[in-house]
């Protein structure tokens, strides 16, 4: 279908008639100042519009539980729409427009219960609605014959394709209604066969059933319906499935769904708009990731003074402000920028601020939940995400430092109930292997005094583990060396730590991990892994399958270390899901 578009613009508009056309229609004519040009929010706003059978408008109304009113804000050709709370709203068609007398006509069924009927119920002239739209009208398509069918939500577009299709034109009508008072006059200038038929909306196959019954004409046709939600998907399968027609043929809408309570289905729509909003989550992470909050602090508090500050195209930041703003991550206008609550916890809290910037470790990982639709077909979703796998990200050179530091941070705690289960003799020699910022071994040299260790790790990280040992007041007693996994490892040592190393590493590579290890011990040597188990809950549990691939429980690790020349000792479960095996050489 081909459509003529209009800029989307808000409009307070006054109830001017009202008549029922039926004791079950109401046709409510609306007009004002505003169906004509006017200037809102600094912007010009062109006069109403409304061309085709089946255009729609938003009419907005209180909240019919807190009775407050939330309305979008006019833009440039567009709404920005608020998300907290969501405004509440129905989709309505003009039923007449007429440009010369600035009105036009809508008709609301009266059946007692929903947020817009009630408002037709008691609404009187000089009331006033706040509309947006029309943002499209369809241009009628060509056609030889149309079928249009609906149910009575369905009527006053129904009665415009009627009116608007040329003299002459072959059309049938396929109408629904519960009530016979429902039943008026449809004006046509076509050659218009019009059907009315009681139903049960609790039965939504009795449209398909009708359409089914019919014998269409010869030639190209075109088919419009709208009603209630299962009778359309019936109706759809049956049109596309069973006849064949192309989808540029039809063109169905479902306007309500029998059972569902009115309340409860807005809830679940705002639910839905939360959840599938993109711009809230990216916009949080752009602001994390190019230190925004920070730059503000330091008095960059236009646009532009924040572009340059933060090295950020003006294109894409300056649409991006007034987003901040609205999610409180900025504050302000945009020529006055300030912080809002949210900035100033991510200049404050860098552990926060770290989770979503994507230049860090644990936001990296997050941003792997954007590969997940890869992942579900078999593929990376950390490489979808960022073009390269987990792995060669956490070795690479400008990276390497912060996966070594959020590895130090996640396994600490475990390392310090760890190192409460190992016992060494006096000057004993503690290895810790790929350890990262050394967060395992400085726990163990913590506990024992008189022991000393070596660290081995990538060249590209062994200064993060100096600085971290000289922090902690232990440089006397660490080594560390900058290797490649190629490099053999320190022989002889009295034990070898691997901590959280084996969970992000494919089967094949853990057998080479610690067959490395392996061959390094001595008859006396020991090995201590420490490993987290696979998470129970199923967020975490996916957000490091994103990350990792196919997770090992610690069961899988036995069989791996017996591939590599290894024999189990004794196996210790430590507080929050992580476990102590203690191997020794077979």
């Amino acid at each position: 279908m081909v459509s003529k578009r209009f800029p989307i613009s808000l409009r307070e508009l006054e109830v001017v008639a009202i008549r029922d056309v039926s004791p079950r229609l109401r046709r409510i004519t609306f007009g004002g100042q505003q169906m004509a040009a006017f200037h809102a929010n600094g912007y010009d706003i062109p006069p109403f519009a409304s061309e085709g059978p089946d255009d729609h408008v938003k009419m907005f109304f209180p909240h019919p539980e807190t009775g407050v009113l939330t309305l979008p804000t006019q833009a440039d050709g567009h709404l920005n729409w608020p998300s907290d709370p969501r405004p509440t709203s129905r989709e309505y068609t003009p039923r007449s427009f007429d440009p010369a007398a600035g009105t036009c006509d809508f008709e609301f069924v009266l059946h007692g219960h929903g947020v817009a009927g009630t408002w037709a119920a008691s609404a009187k002239v000089g009331d006033t609605l706040f509309f947006a739209g029309p943002k499209a009208s369809m241009i009628l398509p060509h056609a030889d014959w149309y079928l249009v069918v609906g149910d009575e939500t369905a009527l006053p577009a129904i009665g415009n394709w009627l009116e608007m299709l040329p003299d002459g034109v072959q059309v049938r009508a396929i109408i629904l209604y519960e009530e016979a008072a429902a039943r008026i006059e449809l004006p046509t200038q076509t050659r218009a066969e019009v059907s009315w038929h009681h139903h049960d909306p609790a039965r939504p196959e009795t449209l398909r059933n009708l359409v089914a019954a019919e014998t269409l004409p010869e030639g190209l046709g075109f088919v419009w319906g709208a009603g209630e939600r299962e009778a359309i998907r019936l109706l759809r399968a049956h049109l596309v499935e069973e006849r064949g027609f192309a989808k540029s043929q039809v063109d169905l809408a479902a306007y309500w769904h029998h059972g569902v309570d009115e309340a409860m289905e807005m809830r679940a729509y705002a639910r839905l708009d939360a959840l599938a909003d993109l711009a809230g989550p990216f916009a949080l992470r752009a602001a994390a990731t190019y230190r925004l909050a920070e730059h503000v602090s330091a008095g960059a508090t236009t646009v532009p003074a924040l572009a340059e500050a933060s090295g950020c195209d003006m294109t894409y930041l300056a649409p991006l402000v007034p987003i901040l703003i609205d999610k409180a991550v900025l504050a302000g206008r945009p020529e006055a920028i300030e912080l809002g609550p949210l900035g100033l916890i991510l200049r404050e809290d860098d552990h926060t601020r770290e989770h979503l910037d994507v230049n860090a470790a644990p936001g990296r990982v997050d941003l792997a939940w954007f590969g997940l639709i890869e992942a579900l077909a078999g593929g990376d979703g950390y490489a979808r995400a960022h073009g390269r796998s987990y792995g060669d990200d956490a070795v690479s050179d400008a990276l390497a430092a912060t996966f070594a530091d959020e590895h130090g941070h996640m396994l600490e705690d475990a390392a310090e109930d760890a190192a409460k289960q190992m016992s060494f003799g006096p000057g004993a020699h503690v290895v810790d292997v790929r350890g990262g910022e050394g967060a395992f071994l400085n726990e163990v040299l913590e506990r024992y005094k008189d022991v000393v260790g070596t660290l081995v790790d990538l060249p590209n990280v062994s200064d993060l583990a100096r600085e971290a040992f000289a922090e902690a007041g232990k440089t006397e007693r660490v080594t560390v060396l900058g290797q490649g996994k190629e490099t053999p490892l320190p022989v002889g040592a009295d034990a070898y730590l691997l901590g959280g190393v084996l969970g992000r590493l494919s089967d094949e590579d853990v057998i080479a991990e610690l067959s490395a290890v392996q061959v390094a011990m001595g008859a006396d040597s020991r090995l201590f892994v420490l490993e987290p188990e696979v998470p129970g809950d199923p967020q975490w549990l996916l957000t490091l399958q994103l990350s990792f691939g196919q997770l090992r429980p610690h069961d899988a690790i036995l069989p791996l270390a017996g591939q590599a020349g290894l024999a189990l000792v004794r196996r210790v479960a430590l507080p929050d899901g992580y476990g102590l095996f203690e191997f020794a050489k077979i």
